[in-house]
């Protein structure tokens, strides 16, 4: 069996948002071995909504899959004590802590100890104490501002869009600062900012209203004129028509061949056309109102226009291009339960590997500590605090 990339690399993971988890999960997936810290009652992440039939949240089910689980009290000595000598066997650490995170402590314990820090403003700045989730990323970073349409209230990304960006983020820092320890030894300090990971893909939009000198403006309305799929018989077909040939293919296959042979609207961007022309747009939608998704998109796919048909979650699962690249995995420890999305990108010497689900709060709290402080059968039993009431249950 091929190494992953990150084999020897060890993970303490202090988290508790989804940014930062993230973060880990992705080191873990590429080999790291992750050990995630819970306080008694368990990581809050575990209680995010939604939740399976079982009262279990689905978010910390993916999140904190591929990592083993130490639960600690650090009010007591003895919590303290193996913590710190978890800490030490550490390459990088991952925490959600506001300013105040000791990352001397860390560096004193391991020469070139990486501690990678994600929260919702960053540690420095007038923000950097207050709360803030995924809809307080959207608001500050502008996304609002463009998502949803123009008359109604500004609209938040989806799901944890934010926190998934940021975790990305974090990870890339991660192992930019692996990497830089390797060549020129020494850790440091990661700062990484949720809303800030957000403005970073908001830059087209931040760009745009410096060069025109106004805001990027919300659409009238879901259509061709805008980024938005167009209504097809049975859902949607996202569609990119472009210019010059491509845009003369998709009119004929829409069937509008006087459009194709307009050589001047043929030239031009189409986007803008259709911006200019709501007749031309109207047109095309209701052509393609006569079109079911999937034959429309092959009969654009074979002229080379740019399409796809929108999925549903359950049309995902039976994708045929996503089964042959054999894209959904299951735990080796739970063979029988649901798939979990797969490998990001493809490794073809150190693969991306899905070796085990979620675990219960504080599973491996014995095994680790055995097994990375050194800890006998006695220190263990005074180390070990009593296992929270549910595997991810949300509280009532």
């Amino acid at each position: 069996m091929l190494a992953s990339a990150l084999d020897g690399i060890r993970v303490f993971d202090l988290s508790t948002r989804v940014a930062g988890a993230w973060c880990s999960r992705l080191l873990a997936d590429f080999g790291a071995d992750v050990v995630m810290v819970e306080p008694p009652g368990g990581n809050p992440v575990r209680a995010l909504a939604p939740f399976d039939a079982a009262g279990r949240g689905i978010v910390g089910a993916y999140v904190l899959a591929n990592k083993r689980s130490v639960a600690l009290d650090v009010a007591s000595e003895q919590g303290r004590a193996a913590f710190a000598d978890l800490a030490a066997g550490c390459d990088v650490v991952v925490d959600s802590a506001v300013p105040g995170s000791d990352f001397d402590a860390f560096e004193q314990r391991r020469d070139g100890a990486i501690l990678v820090s994600v929260t919702p403003h960053g540690l420095s700045g007038a923000r950097a104490t207050a709360e803030g989730n995924d809809l307080t990323a959207h608001a500050l970073s502008g996304w609002a501002s463009v998502n949803g349409l123009a008359g109604r209230e500004p609209l938040k990304g989806s799901g944890f869009m934010a926190s998934y960006v940021a975790g990305t983020a974090a990870y890339g820092a991660a192992m930019t600062a692996l990497l830089h320890r390797e060549l020129h030894g020494g850790g440091q300090h990661i700062d990484v900012s949720e809303t800030e990971a957000l403005l970073e893909i908001f830059s087209a939009a931040f760009l745009r209203g410096q060069y025109f000198g106004e805001p990027f403006p919300r659409r009238e309305k879901l259509g061709m004129t805008g980024s938005f799929p167009v209504p097809v018989r049975d859902g949607y077909l996202s569609l990119t028509v472009g210019r010059g040939e491509r845009a003369r293919d998709a009119m004929i296959a829409l069937g509008l061949h006087e459009l194709a042979d307009n050589e001047e609207l043929m030239e031009r961007p189409f986007r803008l056309a259709l911006a200019n022309d709501p007749e031309i747009a109207a047109r095309i939608e209701a052509k393609a109102l006569e079109w079911d998704r999937m034959d429309l998109f092959e009969a654009l796919s074979v002229l080379l226009v740019i399409a796809g048909p929108v999925l549903s979650v359950g049309e995902l699962s039976t994708n045929e291009q996503l089964l042959d690249r054999g894209y959904f995995v299951r735990p080796p420890d739970a063979p029988g339960g649901p798939r979990y999305p797969g490998a990001p990108v493809k490794l073809g010497a150190s693969p991306w590997s899905m070796r085990r689900s979620r675990p219960a709060p504080g599973e491996h709290t014995a095994e680790v500590l055995r097994e990375l402080a050194g800890y006998d059968d006695a220190q263990i039993a005074a180390v070990m605090v009593a296992e929270p009431p549910s595997n991810g249950v949300a509280a009532s």
